[in-house]
């Protein structure tokens, strides 16, 4: 299995996304500003939304 990146800069942490990141993610879905100018993002954004994407983060690192 190979390790997930972490890329940290003084600005931004990129890291793996991990499922207790959940809460934060639906936070910022809450936004309808943000559905609306991004492609299949659903509004209003679920939980079930959230571990999908996060499941489909994880499995498209994995099969690269």
């Amino acid at each position: 299995m190979r390790l997930y990146p972490k890329i940290t800069t003084k600005r931004l942490i990129l890291r793996k996304l991990e499922e207790n990141d959940m809460p934060t993610i639906l936070e910022l879905m809450k936004e309808k500003a943000i559905s609306e100018v991004t492609l299949n993002i659903p509004f209003p954004y679920s939980e079930n939304d959230t571990l999908f994407w996060i499941n489909m983060a994880r499995k498209g690192f994995e099969n690269k």
